[in-house]
């Protein structure tokens, strides 16, 4: 077959890739279109990491920036936040109910680097679900939000520089949120391999923002975290203090807290949605074990620094936090469900299980290896 262009004045790179890509399709599975440079802020093919991403966004003046939206301030553990001192309850597991499970973002060795976006929806799926009775609060129903449209959407957000902390005003700048029944978290052909590495290409329908599920409008509190995002794989920086922090913003804001921590050397991004003083891990070793397992995949020098904290701090039995997890990855530690999630409805054998809703995971483990903590709650502002 004979294709010939004719054009009446030159055109750019990104124009040829362009019409490139909507004529042979494979070609941009191979060598990456203008939305395959939107991949995982973990593990990007392109870049490093997202702001890298959003600094292209804005060489290309995809979207203007807003510096004034672009900024938050770093809080520690020094810094008073104004939650109070009131007595808190030994346990809250209010929002169980509301939790909604994730599909897994790994299937096989490859993993979609999606966490912050699986973690972001659920957070949004637990606020909704707040409003509906619950037989409505099913998977594929209609609090059931996509994952991909939230990782699609955030590369024309102007957070290129707050993403991590802002990335949640992302529905309220949008009024709303396509259903995952209307553009799934699938599994398709990315770079000639057929992985959930597709979700990072942008295939919205043309009239997406029609088909737009409202949200409630949200708003955040960092509880802990450094203004430079690359403190994301900081270790040892949290205290009892943070762990106090968190257990408060549970309570007196009903809503989840976002905790990103450093697991295994990449930055993880998971929603603590309740806890228990009085629980104990699952484990037969009840003092730090989900440090102590994640600590055998850590740098020399992350180890070294969690193994002095935890001789100055120690680790109790007791203490766990309930989190909403988006990966399987150790059975003692990850939990699936027996229901299937169908990643793509035209082929079959490709189903995986969900993840369960929530898992345990002891106090220590926000001590040691946590360095951002965000709580999200609706607003009327």
């Amino acid at each position: 077959m004979n294709i010939v262009f004719a054009f009446r004045s030159p055109l750019s790179i990104s124009t040829l890739m362009s019409l490139m890509i909507s004529i042979f399709p494979a070609w941009a599975d191979q060598n990456g279109d203008e939305q395959s440079f939107i991949s995982s802020p973990q593990q990007s093919v392109h870049f490093n990491n997202l702001e890298e991403v959003h600094k292209l966004e804005h060489y290309n003046q995809r979207f203007k920036k807003a510096s004034l939206e672009d900024d938050f301030q770093a809080i520690s553990d020094a810094d008073d936040i104004g939650l109070g001192n009131d007595p808190l309850p030994s346990s809250h597991t209010t929002l169980l109910d509301y939790v909604l499970p994730s599909p897994a973002q790994h299937t096989g060795n490859t993993d979609a680097g999606s966490c912050l976006f699986m973690a972001l929806t659920g957070a949004m799926e637990i606020l909704m679900n707040k409003d509906y009775p619950r037989e409505e609060r099913v998977s594929e129903g209609q609090t059931d939000l996509s994952e991909r449209w939230l990782m699609n959407r955030s590369a024309y957000s102007p957070y290129d520089s707050s993403w991590l902390v802002n990335n949640i005003y992302i529905y309220n700048n949008e009024g709303g949120a396509l259903l995952n029944k209307d553009y799934r978290f699938t599994k398709g052909y990315y770079r000639l391999k057929y992985s959930v590495k597709v979700n990072w290409r942008n295939n919205m329908p043309s009239n997406w923002r029609t088909l737009l599920q409202k949200t409630p409008k949200v708003e955040r509190k960092l509880l802990f975290g450094k203004r430079s995002l690359d403190s994301r794989f900081d270790v040892a920086v949290m205290s009892d203090k943070t762990v106090e922090r968190i257990k408060r913003a549970l309570v007196e804001f009903q809503g989840p807290v976002l905790i990103v921590y450093n697991n295994s050397e990449y930055w993880h991004a998971v929603l603590v949605v309740g806890y228990d003083d009085n629980a104990s891990m699952d484990t037969k070793d009840k003092q730090c074990p989900y440090v102590k397992y994640n600590m055998q995949s850590l740098s020399s020098y992350h180890y070294n620094s969690v193994a002095v904290a935890m001789k100055q701090q120690g680790c109790n039995n007791q203490g766990v936090f309930y989190v909403r997890e988006s990966g399987y990855y150790a059975p003692d530690f990850y939990q699936q469900l027996d229901q299937l999630y169908d990643y793509d409805l035209r082929n079959k054998g490709e189903e995986q299980n969900y993840v369960a809703p929530f898992v345990k995971r002891e106090y220590e483990w926000v001590k040691y290896l946590a360095n951002y903590a965000i709580a999200i709650y609706p607003t009327s502002k």
